[in-house]
C-alpha cells in the first residue's frame, strides 16, 4: 500500500526579503522530515568535518549544534 503524501509548506526563515517575507516552497512528501530533507538538499550539503575545518570554524566562533531526536513523523 502506498504511503499517503501531503503537501508541506517549507519556509526558509533564514533569508527573509526586505519586507520580512520568507521564501516558501510547496513539497509533496510522506512526512515533515522528508519534505525538509528534500528542500534542504537543494541548498545544503553535509559531510564529516575534517580536523582543520573544525579548528577553523571553532576559531571563528561557530558552535557545534546537537541535532538530537527531533520529531520525525507527522
Amino acid at each position: 500500500m502506498a504511503t499517503k503524501k501531503r503537501i508541506y509548506a517549507v519556509t526558509n526563515t533564514a533569508t527573509p526579503d526586505e519586507d520580512g517575507n520568507c521564501p516558501t516552497r510547496l513539497v509533496r512528501a510522506s512526512n515533515k522530515a522528508q519534505a525538509l530533507s528534500y528542500a534542504a538538499r537543494q541548498d545544503y550539503v553535509a559531510s564529516v568535518a575534517s580536523q582543520e575545518m573544525l579548528v577553523a570554524c571553532l576559531s571563528d566562533g561557530v558552535t557545534v549544534e546537537d541535532a538530537g531526536d527531533e520529531e520525525v513523523a507527522e
